[in-house]
């Protein structure tokens, strides 16, 4: 909605109306995986991820992009929005009407294809013709020096990557006056390509970075990686994933002594009523049965939901998505060495010169 502000002073003053967007949008904007060209042995361990290979880094982006919609604030109508933009090229169709399903289902989120760069340009546009400004905007994918690769080495990379002249469209009207960009993207914000180290004396150009053009383009901050990224935790660490299993084989232990022991309590209280006694009394000389004891935790739970979600949906479609999303966050690599660890924050220039 708008809500037009009216300010007089003075019968001989001008009136002055300023009019305030209110709603506004949340948009994670997921790149496709090409697993193909690059290491997976990198990424995952094969002797304990269940995920390892081509299978799960087909997904990683798709799962990190789940999470970060169920993280944003809940949808609330038109006033607050969920959206998950995806660039198609690679992914099957059976997969991408699966993750349509869960972030419209489950996480009440607009979904949408884009089969071009322009296609998110004209997206960010479109938000000040709605009336609509974006609060928050992720992305998750693989990256260059200078470039956001929402189709890497596919058949459409020209047409999907995120260069600078395209960041400078990003129209700063469509932006909230507190909104943020994160880039999840591998040295978003490194200014020049340094190899796989920064030698002593050298300058990284954070100013010259896409994250930087970014900022100053959406008139916005904008958080982003200066070394490479690692999704390599998206479907846990090992340790979650050892909980994981075993707290499944738990689960299915104890959901049978759950299934036994509301059948004895249904049997002992229609006993207790055909002797004439209330449901809660007791029998003479025979106790009530015992409900079994919980033997996990909350987050033992949710770690082992988040592994029967991923392997109904391998059985069925071929790879791990994740209803949940992904178990835990992007991280930093090791390289470029000499190079701060986690995201940095971007600042328009126009900020400072105010």
């Amino acid at each position: 909605m708008e809500e037009t502000k009216t300010s007089t002073t003075t019968e001989n003053n001008t009136v002055t109306e300023v009019t305030a967007i209110q709603d506004f949008d949340y948009v994670t904007v997921v790149g496709c995986s090409n697993p193909t060209h690059f290491d997976s042995s990198n990424l995952w361990d094969v002797a304990s991820n269940l995920y390892n290979g081509q299978d799960g880094d087909k997904a990683m982006f798709i799962n990190q992009g789940i999470r970060q919609i169920r993280l944003y604030p809940p949808a609330d109508g038109e006033s607050s929005r969920r959206v998950f933009l995806i660039f198609p090229e690679l992914y099957e169709r059976a997969w991408l009407d699966r993750v349509r399903e869960i972030v419209e289902n489950d996480y009440n989120a607009n979904y949408a294809e884009l089969d071009s760069i322009s296609e998110l340009i004209d997206f960010v546009a479109r938000r000040r013709l709605r009336k609509r400004m974006i609060k928050q905007m992720d992305f998750f994918s693989h990256g260059m020096v200078m470039t956001v690769e929402f189709g890497y080495r596919t058949g459409k990379a020209d047409s999907y990557r995120l260069r600078d002249a395209q960041a400078r469209m990003f129209d700063p009207r469509a932006f909230d006056e507190d909104a943020v960009i994160h880039s999840y993207a591998c040295r978003t914000g490194l200014g020049h390509d340094i190899g796989d180290q920064l030698d002593p004396g050298e300058d990284p150009r954070y100013a010259d970075s896409l994250a930087q053009i970014l900022a100053d383009s959406a008139d916005a901050w904008v958080w982003a990686y200066p070394r490479r990224t690692l999704y390599d935790q998206t479907y846990g660490t090992k340790e979650d994933l050892r909980v994981a299993q075993e707290t499944l084989k738990k689960m299915t232990v104890y959901e049978a002594e759950k299934r036994r022991y509301d059948a004895q309590i249904a049997d002992y209280r229609r006993r207790t009523l055909a002797q004439g006694r209330g449901p809660l009394k007791e029998i003479p000389g025979e106790s009530p049965p015992q409900p079994p004891i919980r033997p996990y935790t909350d987050e033992e739970v949710r770690l082992a939901l988040h592994m029967r979600s991923r392997d109904v949906n391998k059985e069925e479609f071929g790879v791990p998505l994740d209803d949940y999303g992904a178990v835990r966050g992007v991280r930093s690599a090791e390289s470029p060495a000499g190079l701060p660890m986690g995201k940095m924050r971007f600042t328009p220039r126009v900020w400072s010169q105010g």
